[in-house]
């Protein structure tokens, strides 16, 4: 069987719903395979989250014995670097400044005001030169990549 599929799979027996899967990458590298999971949930995830998928993960490799050779398996969840990718993403950020850019090559920057998940649609208070813009709605669909600002105010 997929490796993928199977980690898939034991993550999917472990996840809690309010939890989700942004990114897998299984690298080989000479006689070691690194395994990285990427986690969020609906309200954020903790770290108690990422170790039991960690762990839960491990043991069903182990029992398996899917992998020959040695292994490691990294948890947790994406870090500011990392683009939000998922519709379940954006709510937990609403008061935050996002970057966004546009599939149409628009880029944007401001504060996530709102959410609508029925018509996922993001409504952004635009500031351009230190002046504050009426806010704006952005399609879910128009978005080609967005990241979380980090402030240190």
């Amino acid at each position: 069987m997929d490796l993928r599929k199977i980690i898939e799979e034991s993550i999917a027996q472990t996840l809690e719903p309010a939890f989700f899967v942004v990114d897998l990458q299984i690298k080989t590298l000479k006689e070691t395979t690194k395994i990285t999971v990427l986690l969020d949930g609906d309200a954020g995830v903790g770290i108690d989250t990422c170790v039991s998928v960690s762990r839960h993960v491990s043991a069903h490799l182990d029992e398996i014995d899917e992998i020959a050779e040695k292994y490691s398996i990294d948890v947790s969840s994406p870090g500011v670097d990392f683009p939000l990718r998922f519709v379940r993403q954006y709510p937990q950020h609403i008061g935050r400044t996002l970057k966004i850019s546009l599939k149409d090559a628009t880029n944007i920057e401001g504060k996530l005001l709102d959410f609508e998940q029925e018509t996922q649609t993001l409504s952004i208070q635009n500031i351009i030169k230190k002046k504050v813009q009426p806010p704006i709605i952005v399609p879910f669909d128009a978005i080609k990549e967005a990241f979380v600002v980090v402030s240190f105010k």
